[in-house]
């Protein structure tokens, strides 16, 4: 299926550079961050359930915004329990209804988004190294030190592909604290690395 709702938010995220935006998405009333990631390819839609904070991708293909209109039995079951699908003998759910309601509720302007930050997402990646330290702050210059890069996973989950091959790429550990005021996530491509 082509959510062709996505269509005009992804054009406007692209003339204004942003690659990861979120907007709220509310089905069966349940409430879900909804994160939209152009920064890889294939492109994601991702949800992080509020109250729960189970979280789950669904890929989308860069080239035309399709989507499978099948989900894997985990991900079906993990759709209908936290969203409260119960069972009609009149209708068999389908995934096809599922991206048909998101699609409906899309923003299609990047004014009714807001930009996904590490502090967002974490919410849904306890399991992260340091998870408490939510605020990027930095990077290291692991070159210079003479060591390896590390916390890549965790610049992956919370920064984005970009950052990720970034840091890969030029041996760059991302530095993180947990005070709110040391936040440098929206400067991070113009930061220079430190020095251990």
């Amino acid at each position: 299926m082509k959510l062709t709702n996505l269509q005009n938010l992804y054009e406007e995220m692209k003339a204004a550079g942003l690659s990861r935006q979120q907007f709220d998405f509310e089905y069966n009333e349940v409430e879900a961050d909804t994160f939209f990631f152009i920064d890889q390819n294939p492109f994601i839609l991702a949800f992080g359930l509020k109250l729960t904070r189970t979280y789950f991708e669904i890929e989308i293909e860069s080239k035309n915004l399709q989507t499978a209109d099948f989900f894997t039995p985990e991900l079906y079951k993990t759709i209908c329990r936290e969203f409260h699908i119960k069972y009609d003998p009149n209708h068999t759910y389908k995934p096809i209804d599922f991206l048909k309601a998101i699609n409906k509720e899309v923003p299609q302007h990047v004014k009714n988004t807001r930009k996904t930050k590490p502090s967002n997402m974490i919410r849904y990646h306890r399991d992260v190294d340091e998870a408490e330290k939510i605020y990027f702050c930095g990077f290291l210059d692991n070159n210079k030190a003479g060591t390896k890069v590390r916390n890549l996973e965790k610049t992956r989950l919370l920064m984005g592909e970009k950052a990720y091959i970034t840091c890969k790429q030029e041996n760059l550990s991302t530095k993180w604290t947990d005070d709110p005021k040391k936040d440098k996530y929206n400067h991070w491509e113009e930061l220079r690395p430190e020095v251990h």
